[in-house]
């Protein structure tokens, strides 16, 4: 019978589901990955991609070491708002930056923040549309604050 992975990189812990043709759960491995980054200041909270993507493929063989075939197919996902900024070859230049990080509420340029110039940046209509204002963690909010940074 085939088989479908899916693979999900949380915020504490990677897991790994194997669902069948029916669309039951047949197998699951959840770890915690161990990937935040010490030392990084206040309001910061990022991830080493290679301590994610380790966990993730010990993960997978532990789940393909049990299967009676090939699986089907890997759907992926991962944390909310994340931001991992990657080279021409598709290798990271960083760590994970987390929904959980708060760089964009530093005060700098006259005590605004970069979340401030970010909203005064955007179409009040199309805020009020979408019922959602840029907050700290999104990721166009994060991706503005540490294009400020240089």
């Amino acid at each position: 019978m085939a088989v479908s992975l899916g693979l999900d990189f949380g915020t504490t812990s990677v897991s790994v589901a194997v669902i069948d043709e029916g669309g039951r759960l047949v197998g699951r491995r959840t770890r915690v990955h161990r990937a935040d980054v010490a030392g990084l200041g206040p309001g910061r909270a990022e991830q080493s991609p290679g301590v994610l993507l380790e966990t993730g493929i010990e993960l997978l063989r532990e789940a393909a070491a049990r299967l009676q075939e090939t699986p089907a197919c890997l759907g992926l996902t991962g944390q909310m708002h994340g931001l991992l900024l990657a080279d021409a070859e598709l290798t990271p230049v960083g760590n994970l930056v987390t929904w959980q990080d708060k760089r964009a509420l530093d005060c700098r340029e006259g005590g605004e923040t970069p979340l401030a110039r970010f909203r005064a940046l955007c179409d009040p209509s199309a805020v009020a549309r979408t019922g959602c204002a840029p907050s700290p963690g999104y990721l166009a909010v994060t991706l503005f604050a540490i294009g400020r940074d240089g």
